[in-house]
């Protein structure tokens, strides 16, 4: 995405400063918030661009150059960041799971306990109907 000032524009068009605001207050040229016109914007509005001089069309690729590294190093960057997100997410979910179990099996202690709790007083109860005969 190579971009470019008015003055920029109107060299490459082939048009005057004037014509390039005209068509930017008419709407049918687009420019950003500071004020720089993207390259694909000038293609849509004038067609092909006539470049005036070699040092225009040199920036225009080291531009393009720069933009295609920064691209490269932000697509480097988010597979990165999507790996440590990843290995976060298994971390998380590790844990979660240790963190079941250990439930699980604080419920299954939890259970034994009850359920021996109601063997040991279903015997008492019969131990003591058993006496209760006796009496």
């Amino acid at each position: 995405m190579s971009l470019f000032t008015v003055k920029e524009t109107a060299d490459l068009a082939g048009v005057s400063i004037p014509t390039i605001y005209r068509r930017i207050k008419s709407g049918q040229l687009s420019r950003r918030a500071d004020g720089k016109i993207d390259k694909a914007e000038i293609l849509r509005c004038f067609g092909e661009i006539r470049l005036t001089d070699n040092q225009t069309l040199k920036e225009t690729v080291i531009s393009e150059n720069q933009n295609e590294s920064f691209l490269k190093q932000m697509i480097i960057d988010l597979k990165a960041d999507i790996d440590k997100l990843k290995s976060e997410s298994l971390e998380r979910e590790k844990q979660a799971l240790h963190r079941e179990e250990l439930a699980h099996d604080r419920e299954r202690k939890l259970m034994l306990l009850l359920e021996n709790k109601s063997d040991n007083h279903d015997k008492e109860s019969m131990t003591k109907s058993f006496f209760n005969l006796f009496k």
